[in-house]
């Protein structure tokens, strides 16, 4: 079973192919970046830095983020683009000096007018939830199977058993329970841009 190469290296579906895609994130909008599409020129000194910090030397940030753009690219500027949902925890889009969060988050709120693209917002009243264990991807594959994708600091790691898969959903279910809607979603991330 392939998963979709544009949310991941390595990972191979044609691009051609329709699938649909989920993703939460609440610690801060590193790979949320490029799977939302919110990548922009005037973000890549600033992401080069970060990954920089992490375990990669100067050559592998700047091949990374190469890689970052071109998933971007591949996804987003097709004929026809997948429906993603993605969630975010709102204190993840606090992070960052402002004037690179304010066009980060004006570009989310550009892309969440998009018919096929749904971001919801977790606020910070929500508390503790399960999407606080680390950032889940899941895609919906041409011919019904559904895969998952999992990253940490090491490495990312695709699930396709269908019963990790299934309580990985479940996961998911109970994260978006915590999000607000995506017109909510919206006008938070519009009072967090006249904030900044």
């Amino acid at each position: 079973m392939a998963f979709p190469s544009a949310l991941h290296p390595g990972l191979s579906t044609p691009v051609s192919e329709r699938w649909e895609a989920w993703s939460t994130e609440h610690s801060g909008v590193d790979g949320w970046q490029e799977r939302s599409g919110i990548v922009s020129n005037n973000d890549l000194p600033l992401i080069l830095k970060f990954l920089r910090a992490g375990l990669l030397n100067g050559d592998e940030a700047e091949e990374q983020l190469a890689l970052r753009l071109e998933r971007q690219t591949a996804v987003f500027n097709r004929e026809r683009p997948p429906v993603c949902t993605f969630i975010v925890d709102e204190t993840a889009l606090m992070r960052g000096p402002a004037d690179l969060m304010k066009d980060q988050l004006e570009r989310l709120v550009e892309r969440s007018m998009e018919p096929l693209i749904f971001v919801h917002v977790v606020p910070r009243s929500a508390g503790l939830y399960v999407g606080q264990t680390g950032p889940l991807v899941l895609a919906s594959l041409p011919g019904g199977n559904d895969v998952a994708y999992l990253e940490d600091q090491a490495a990312g790691r695709v699930i396709t058993d269908p019963d990790r898969v299934a309580a990985l959903v479940r996961a998911w279910d109970a994260i978006r329970s915590v999000a607000l809607p995506r017109d909510m979603s919206r006008d938070l991330l519009m009072r967090m841009v006249k904030e900044l």
